[in-house]
């Protein structure tokens, strides 16, 4: 993830891509900026998630086809596993 920081001593903000359990490692770390040390805190941006959805690319079959397997099906007995519309 991308965490934003800003050092409370010059003002300087800057972003670092973090695993999780690294998200504290420029807290305790000196400003890249001034130096000065334990200036620096995490800015809390809020985060935006979009989801559209399922898309699946798999199209089905025209009506056609359901005959063919409804015949299909037919032939194949009670304990088939082939399932129609």
């Amino acid at each position: 993830m991308i965490y934003e920081y800003k050092c409370q001593g010059c003002g300087h903000e800057f972003s670092e891509s973090l695993k999780i359990e690294d998200r504290d490692r420029p807290l305790s770390a000196p400003c890249p900026h001034c130096h000065q040390e334990n200036v620096v805190t995490r800015v809390f941006n809020g985060m935006s998630i979009a989801y559209s959805g399922f898309k699946s690319n798999v199209t089905r079959a025209g009506s056609g086809w359901n005959d063919v397997l409804k015949k299909i099906k037919a032939g194949a007995g009670k304990n088939n596993t082939i399932q129609t519309n």
